[in-house]
């Protein structure tokens, strides 16, 4: 059985990625309406096709929202293609769709369940493929989980591992190990990140965009124009800031990076602490009994400047700072 299909450029270069020797994950995100969705379930039916008795998975983060929005779309697209039931049947009730040359797709649920944190449920899966909806909705953990199942008749069809995602952006691991690593060309060569936009999409109805158009600014800028750093305008601190916070710095290099930490105590009782770092090591200690203001500013300035220290760097208990505008001697 053939099937012709005109892909979009986007959904052309994804195609490409998914049939090379290299690429094992691919993220398809971006704005709404871009054909994301409906790429997926074609790429999962043209492999179904094309390779007898392999199985596939087709998952999102709740199996109700698979069945109301993904699978609704593998049904359009079967119905385009005059694919019926002597081409595939689905069972609801196990949430398979088996074609008639044998290949299944399982419909997965891969939302992070406290009873099963991980996601031992996936335990026994093997598939040779995998299409993950709307991934920003599950976790990385669950996302590696999948691609660790796929090895089922890799070796018959003499294939690699590969797993397609789609996702609107959003400011998670998405973000952080796909786009943000493409903007700066640090993406490893195993993975391929593709933005969408949903005027790449020839086929969506203007009524869409206009209704895109109606949206509050910050969904606007996600959904209409593709952007991940929606949010960022006007926060107290950027995005990868914040994320750097929780960085795992057993695996990253901070040689020669120094931070300042001050305990304001002013005239208080007790002393004003001024600390520098390096790693978790304090390299540096000035301890002010009795302290201004503008001198506790002029020392912190003064090793600011010494190690070269950048201001979202240094960290202040403002507790006890008070009124300011006092003046030495």
């Amino acid at each position: 059985m053939e099937i012709n299909v005109n892909f979009t450029k986007k959904q052309t270069i994804a195609l490409d990625k998914l049939n090379d020797n290299i690429t094992t994950e691919v993220l398809f995100g971006g704005s709404a309406g871009g054909g994301k969705s409906y790429f997926g379930c074609m790429w999962l039916i043209i492999n179904c096709i094309t390779y007898p008795g392999t199985r596939w998975l087709m998952g999102r983060s709740k199996l109700k929202a698979l069945k109301q929005t993904t699978l609704n779309t593998f049904f359009e697209i079967c119905f385009n293609l005059k694919l019926n039931e002597n081409h595939y049947t689905y069972n609801q009730q196990s949430g398979e769709i088996v074609f008639y040359n044998g290949s299944t797709i399982i419909l997965k649920d891969l939302f992070l369940y406290p009873s099963d944190p991980n996601f031992d449920s996936l335990g026994s899966l093997e598939i040779t493929g995998g299409f993950i909806d709307e991934v920003n909705q599950i976790t990385e953990k669950a996302k590696n989980i999948v691609a660790s199942r796929i090895r089922y008749k890799l070796n018959e069809y003499n294939l690699i591992p590969k797993l397609f995602m789609s996702c609107n952006p959003a400011k998670n691991w998405v973000y952080d190990q796909f786009y943000k690593k493409s903007k700066e060309q640090k993406l490893e060569d195993y993975k391929s990140f593709i933005p969408a936009l949903v005027t790449d999409n020839p086929n969506i109805s203007p009524h869409y965009i206009t209704q895109l158009n109606k949206l509050d600014d910050i969904s606007k800028k996600r959904l209409l124009y593709g952007e991940w750093e929606y949010d960022d305008d006007n926060s107290l601190m950027n995005y990868d800031s914040i994320i750097d916070i929780f960085k795992d710095y057993n695996h990253i290099s901070i040689s020669n990076k120094f931070y300042i930490s001050c305990d304001v105590a002013r005239k208080g009782k007790d002393k004003a602490v001024i600390l520098v770092w390096s790693d978790m090591s304090i390299i540096e200690l000035h301890e002010m009994n009795i302290s201004l203001i503008n001198e506790i500013v002029s020392l912190i300035n003064r090793l600011k400047n010494k190690y070269n220290i950048n201001n979202r760097s240094i960290v202040i208990d403002g507790d006890g700072v008070g009124g300011g505008g006092e003046r030495s001697g």
